[in-house]
C-alpha cells in the first residue's frame, strides 16, 4: 500500500511534459501490476521456496546418513538439473511475458483511451473503428499468450523428465538391495515415498520463480516509472512566496517546447502592476496560454526571468507559487463526483480547508453564488449532490465552466488568471459572470487570456501577441486610436457581433 501511494504521488509530482506524453491506460496498468508483485515476491519467497529448500535439506541429509551417501548425490543432482533447466527456460519465458506485458499495456491504453473519449467516438461515428483498433491490439496481445502457454508446457515436459530420471534411479539401486536381501521391502516404499513427497513440491518450483520473475518484471517497470525526474523542481534554497505586492514582471522571456523545435515566445517583456489587470490577445498559436503555463511554472523558461515581487520564480518553491495563482482555463476538465465536490477542489490547497467536512459547505455555495451557478443548481434533483460525471460530461460547456469560475473564487488567490474563461458562455450569461469576475479580481493581479475583446475593455493594459512578440501594447481606447493589429481585429468582431 504504501509503495503504491509513493509511486502514485511520485506520478502526479511529474512534470506538465511527462503527463501530456504519458497513456493513461498503460500507466495505471504498471502501478496496479507493480504494487502488487512486491507482495507476491514476498508470498513466495517466504511460503513457497524456502519450505521446499528446508525440506530438500532434511531428506538428503538424513538418506545420505541412514541409507548411503549416492541417495543424495542423486536427489541433489537431479534438483539441481531441476533447477538450472526450469531457471533457463524460465528466463526465456520472461522475455516472452515483458512482450506478452507490453501488448496487454497497448490493449488496455486503446480501450482506456477509447472510453476517456467516448463523446468524440460517438460524434465521428466511430465505434467499428475502434472495435477494430482493441480487436488489433488484442490480435498481438493473444499471440504473446499463445507462446506463452507453449513454453510453459516445453517446461513442464523437462522438469518432468529430471523428476522422474532422479526418482527411477533412486529406486533402481533400492530394488536391488531388496532383491539381494541388504534391504527389506519397507525400505523401498519409505525411499519411494520420501523422494516423491519431495520432488511434489518441486512441481510447483517453475511457477514460484516465474511468479517471481514475472512480479520482478512488473516491479522493474514501476521503479523505471518512479525514476522517472520531474522536469521541474526547486532549487537547492528555495523561498516561500509571501505576497507583498503581487506584482508580476516578464523580462526578456524567450520560450520553446523542445530544442529541436521553433521559439514560441520571442524575447517578451511586460509587467502586472499589483492589484491592476492585463489582458494578452492574439491569433490562436501567438502564445497566449504558454505565458500563463509559464507562471504557473510547468515549463522552465529558454531563456530571461518571470519575477513576483522581484523574486525569480525559480528559486520560489512550486508549492507556494500555485498556491497563490487561479486559473480558469478554456477547457475545463471536471472529476466525476458531485458538484459540491468539484467546486471545493479549490480550497485543498489550505491545510485548514477539508473538502470532505460539510461545515465548509458554506464556502462552496458562496463561491456557487458568485459564480451565477444557483439557478442551474436548484434545478437539479440531489443540487449540490448532483453527479457530474466522467470530465463533467453530464454538464453543458457552459455549466462546466462556471464550475470551474466557482472553483478559482474559492481559492482566494492573489493572482487570477483567466484563459477565455468565458468563451462557453451565452452573451447573457458572460456579461453576469464577467461583473462577477470584475468583482473577485479587484485590487487582485489579474491577467486574462481572451479572443473576445468586448471582455477586456477595462483592462489596465492590453498587449497584442502575434508569432510570439509582443506588437502593440496600451489601453483599449489607445490602441483602437493606434490603427494597429488590434484595431483590425476589433472591427472584425464588431462586424461579426453586428
Amino acid at each position: 500500500m504504501d509503495i503504491a501511494t509513493t509511486v502514485f504521488e511520485h506520478i502526479l509530482g511529474l512534470s506538465f511534459r511527462f503527463h501530456l506524453n504519458r497513456e493513461t491506460g498503460t500507466v495505471l496498468r504498471v502501478l496496479q501490476r507493480g504494487s502488487g508483485s512486491f507482495s507476491t515476491i514476498l508470498r513466495t519467497v517466504l511460503f513457497s521456496f524456502f519450505p521446499v529448500f528446508l525440506q530438500l535439506f532434511i531428506v538428503t541429509l538424513y538418506l545420505g546418513v541412514e541409507y548411503a551417501y549416492y541417495y543424495s548425490f542423486i536427489i541433489l543432482g537431479s534438483v539441481v538439473i531441476y533447477c538450472a533447466f526450469t531457471f533457463f527456460t524460465t528466463e526465456w519465458r520472461t522475455k516472452i511475458q515483458k512482450k506478452m506485458n507490453e501488448s496487454d499495456n497497448k490493449y488496455n491504453s486503446k480501450a482506456t483511451d477509447a472510453l476517456i473519449n467516448y463523446e468524440t467516438v460517438k460524434y465521428f461515428n466511430a465505434e467499428i473503428h475502434e472495435t477494430r483498433r482493441y480487436s488489433r491490439s488484442f490480435e498481438g496481445y493473444k499471440r504473446e499468450s499463445i507462446k506463452m502457454t507453449a513454453s510453459l508446457v516445453f517446461l513442464n515436459i523437462g522438469q518432468q523428465v529430471c523428476i522422474t530420471a532422479g526418482l527411477t534411479a533412486s529406486l533402481v539401486i533400492i530394488a536391488q538391495k531388496v532383491a539381494n536381501g541388504d534391504k527389506d521391502v519397507g525400505d523401498f516404499i519409505m525411499i519411494n515415498t520420501f523422494i516423491a513427497q519431495l520432488y511434489m513440491p518441486l512441481n510447483w518450483l517453475g511457477s514460484y520463480y516465474r511468479m517471481i520473475k514475472q512480479a520482478l518484471v512488473d516491479v522493474e517497470s514501476l521503479y523505471k516509472m518512479l525514476h522517472e525526474q520531474p522536469e521541474i523542481e526547486d532549487s537547492e534554497n528555495p523561498v516561500r512566496l509571501e505576497f507583498t505586492r503581487g506584482e508580476i514582471e516578464f523580462k526578456d522571456v524567450s520560450f520553446s517546447y523542445g530544442p529541436d523545435l521553433p521559439m514560441i515566445l520571442k524575447t517578451i517583456s511586460f509587467s502586472v502592476p499589483a492589484g491592476k489587470t492585463v489582458a494578452i490577445v492574439g491569433s490562436s498559436g501567438a502564445g497566449k496560454s504558454t505565458i500563463v503555463k509559464l507562471i504557473y511554472r510547468f515549463y522552465e523558461i529558454t531563456e530571461g526571468s518571470i519575477l513576483i515581487d522581484g523574486i525569480d520564480i525559480r528559486q520560489i518553491t512550486q508549492n507556494s507559487l500555485r498556491n497563490h495563482i487561479a486559473i480558469v482555463p478554456q477547457d475545463c476538465s471536471l472529476f466525476q463526483d458531485t458538484i459540491s465536490y468539484n467546486i471545493g477542489y479549490g480550497g485543498v490547497g489550505d491545510p485548514d480547508f477539508d473538502i470532505e467536512d460539510k461545515r465548509n459547505l458554506d464556502k462552496v455555495y458562496w463561491a456557487a453564488d458568485k459564480a451565477q451557478l444557483n439557478e442551474f443548481i436548484d434545478k437539479q434533483k440531489d443540487k449540490y449532490d448532483t453527479l457530474v460525471g466522467e470530465r463533467g460530461l453530464r454538464l453543458s460547456g457552459g455549466e462546466k465552466q462556471r464550475v470551474a469560475i466557482a472553483r478559482a473564487i474559492l481559492k482566494r488567490p492573489s493572482v487570477l488568471c483567466f484563459d477565455e474563461a468565458t468563451s462557453a458562455l451565452d452573451s447573457r450569461t458572460e456579461r453576469e459572470i464577467q461583473k462577477s469576475l470584475d468583482e473577485i479580481s479587484r485590487n487582485r493581479t489579474t491577467l486574462i487570456i481572451a479572443h473576445r475583446l468586448s471582455t477586456i475593455m477595462h483592462a489596465d493594459l492590453i498587449l497584442v501577441l502575434m508569432n510570439g512578440s509582443i506588437v502593440e501594447r496600451g489601453k483599449h481606447q489607445e490602441l483602437l486610436l493606434l490603427g494597429g493589429e488590434y484595431a483590425k481585429l476589433w472591427k472584425v468582431q464588431s462586424r461579426e457581433d453586428h
